[in-house]
Formats: C-alpha cells, structure tokens, sequence
C-alpha cells in the first residue's frame, strides 16, 4: 500500500519505500498536467477545512431497495459532508467544485485503532499508520464542475475522507463515524462489473462505454483503483506511455475524467457516472515495486464513449 505518484520520480522510475496509502495514492494528474502549464492553485492544509453537516443521508427503508445516499461538495476550502452515518450500503453524490483534481480517497480505521492513532498516522505522513488503516474507496480526479456517485459498504467504525492537492500531496483529512443499527440496504444494480487484477488487468463488460453503474472488484491482493482519463487529440495509451518514458516532453495526452479510486485487495465499490463522448481509458495510478504506476507496466483498459 505504500505508493506516491511524483513527476520526478517518475522520470527517474525511482520510488521511494516507507510510504503510507494515503500520501502514496494521488492523481498525479495535476503533477502531470503542471508540466504542460496546467498548474492550478494548490488546496494546502491551512486553506482546506473539514465542514461537518447535520446528519444528511436519505435512508432507503425496510424493503432493501437501495443504498443510503449522501452529498459530498468538495471546494477549494472544504469537504462538505455529514459526521454521523448508520452503517449499510451508502452512495456518496460527489460534487467537485474545487479548482483542484476534486480526488478523494476513503479509509477506515481498522478495528481497535483510535480516532487519535489514526489522525496521527495521517499527520506523520511517513508509513508509520499504514497498519491501523484500510482503503476502502475513492474517486479519481475529475475537473471543477463534475460529479459522480460511488458506493462503498460501511461498517461500524471510523472514517476519513482525504484530498489530494494538486501537487498530490496530502491537504486535509476529515473524519466521520459510522454507528447504530445496521441499517437494510442494498447495493446499486449494476450494468456490469469493472474487474481489477488478478495481477495488472482490467477486464471490462462487452461494449462498455464508460456510462451506467458499475461494480469495481479489485480481484488482486494489491491495491489497485481504476481511475478514468480522456486520451487527447486521437492519442492512445502506447502515446501516453511514450510521453510519460519520453520524459514528460509537452503537455499531457490525456485529462482526468473520474473513474473509481483506489480500493484494497478482496475489496469491492460502485461507481455511477455519465461520459461524455470521447476516446478514454481506465488506468490505474498504484504503484509496483518497481516504482512505476500500473499503466506504465500495462495496467489500462481504453474504451470509446459515443
């Protein structure tokens, strides 16, 4: 779990041990994109703050029909959200309206891990919380103005929400809990399902365009996500490769365009989004041992939304 996607380390396909998931695991989209002059104004920690609402979710009832729903608004000062949810399966409506790569990460802490002990592994910033914690979903980067929806399965305990500047480094964390009752809910119904792994593969249902709703299921034993992009001016992930090997020479080939965020291994998620027409690929930004993101090593799956 210890991955951190930096333009410099790409470029010399160095990776640094000793990293906790939640510094690792960034877009590096906007890494990326700064070096075609595409830098946007960085969310720090003393700029972005944690707004905790009043209990907001929509519960589905007895009959199981559905998962619980919850908004989430990212801006470029805060994550909006509630601090209390019930357990059971729950969407979260993600609106980025921040200037940033709008990128969240969710983690838990595992059972027996204080709300403090995990605060101080994210603080500390150095691998030594990656025990206490799980990564149990996300979205990827998506620019100002979109939105998705996932769905994760939350069980009693403590959560944290976490941005990604646009450097990708960590910004702020913000916590909610989980308790009560279990409540009866039920996942999304899904078109198809998104596979990850075994090993660096995706397999993807026949004529997938990137729209509908879609259970993620990470097959591997090591973190993956699947994160989209629109590959740019007729590229094709063999020219983002080279653009990436090549150095970085120029703007990127590709935008982010959402998609589903990281997820341990064994773990599963749903991602519910609307794609514009357009050349893209599912990508995934964790990476091997070797340094590099799974991408780099063949982990990608283009599609074509009409």
């Amino acid at each position: 779990m210890m991955f951190r996607i930096a333009t410099s380390q790409l470029r010399s396909a160095a990776w640094p041990s000793g990293r906790s998931p939640w510094t690792a695991l960034t877009t590096g989209f906007s890494r990326l994109a700064a070096l075609g002059g595409r830098a946007r104004p960085r969310m720090g920690p003393a700029l972005f703050a944690a707004v905790t609402l009043p209990l907001l979710f929509a519960a589905c009832g007895d009959d199981a029909s559905g998962p619980n729903s919850v908004d989430v608004r990212v801006t470029d000062s805060a994550i909006e959200l509630p601090g209390a949810l019930k357990p059971g399966f729950t969407t979260f409506n993600i609106s980025g309206e921040s200037e940033g790569d709008n990128h969240l990460l969710f983690i838990r802490a595992n059972d027996g891990t204080t709300q403090e002990a995990m605060e101080a592994g994210i603080r500390a910033n150095d691998g030594s919380g990656d025990s206490l914690v799980s990564i149990v979903g996300g979205n990827g980067g998506m620019p100002q103005g979109e939105s998705l929806k996932i769905t994760i399965e939350l069980k009693q305990g403590i959560y944290s929400v976490i941005p990604f500047t646009d450097e990708g480094d960590l910004a702020a964390h913000s916590f909610f809990t989980v308790d009560g009752t279990s409540s009866k809910t039920a996942p999304p119904e899904a078109d198809g399902v998104i596979a990850m792994g075994p090993g660096l593969t995706f397999a993807v249902p026949s004529g997938f365009d990137g729209s509908g709703t879609f259970e993620v299921v990470n097959n591997d034993t090591e973190t993956h996500e699947a994160a989209v992009v629109r590959l740019l001016d007729g590229a094709t992930m063999t020219d983002v490769r080279d653009w990436a090997i090549n150095g970085f020479a120029g703007p990127p080939p590709f935008a982010p365009a959402g998609g589903f965020g990281a997820l341990d291994g064994g773990s599963r998620g749903w991602i519910e989004a609307d794609v514009a027409p357009g050349q893209y690929a599912l990508i995934c930004w964790i990476p091997g041992p070797d340094g590099l993101p799974h991408w780099i090593n063949g982990m990608s799956a283009e599609f074509t939304a009409n």
